[in-house]
C-alpha cells in the first residue's frame, strides 16, 4: 500500500529543498530543475571601445580663406545681411560684426550659423558696422575673411 508523507518545501538560493518526514525522521532531499544556475564562462566579446578593427581616416580638408564677404542692407531698418561664398570643408560659419569703437577694442559680436549667409538684426540705423566671416572646419580649424564695412539703413 501507499504511505502518506508530510512534505515541506523551501527555496534556498536557487535550490529547492524538500523536507520529508517519514515516521518522525526528517530526511532532506535536494531537488533541482536540471538547468545550470549560471552560464559557463566563455570567450569575452571585444569591447565597444576597441577600434583596432576600424579604419580611421585621419586626414581632413584644409580650409581656404573665405572670399571677401558681401554686406547688404536687410529689408527692415537696423538689419544687415552678411554673406560669403561657401568654403569647401567648412561645417559652420561665425558671422562677426562690430562698430568702429568696438573693433578698436577687439570686441566682435558673433552669430554662429551653419549657413554662409546671416541676417544681423537689432543694429542702430546710421551707424557704420564692420563685418568679417570665419569658416570653421571639422577639426576646429578657423579661417577669417577680410573685413568689410557698411552703414546700416
Amino acid at each position: 500500500m501507499f504511505k502518506f508523507f508530510r512534505m515541506r518545501a523551501f527555496l534556498v538560493v536557487g535550490l529547492l529543498l524538500v523536507f520529508v518526514t517519514v515516521k518522525s525522521q526528517t530526511v532532506i532531499s535536494p531537488l533541482t530543475s536540471g538547468f545550470q544556475i549560471a552560464k559557463a564562462p566563455g570567450p569575452t566579446p571585444p569591447l565597444a571601445t576597441d577600434t583596432s578593427s576600424l579604419e580611421v581616416n585621419k586626414t581632413y580638408l584644409l580650409l581656404t580663406k573665405p572670399a571677401t564677404p558681401s554686406l547688404q542692407n536687410g529689408l527692415n531698418p537696423g538689419e544687415l545681411i552678411s554673406s560669403v561664398k561657401a568654403v569647401a570643408g567648412a561645417v559652420s560659419y561665425l558671422h562677426q560684426y562690430a562698430t568702429e569703437a568696438e573693433m578698436a577694442q577687439g570686441k566682435w559680436n558673433s552669430v554662429a550659423s551653419s549657413k554662409s549667409s546671416c541676417l544681423l538684426t537689432a543694429l542702430t540705423s546710421g551707424t557704420r558696422y564692420y563685418c568679417r566671416i570665419a569658416a570653421i572646419g571639422s577639426k576646429d580649424q578657423i579661417v577669417y575673411s577680410a573685413v568689410v564695412d557698411r552703414i546700416a539703413a
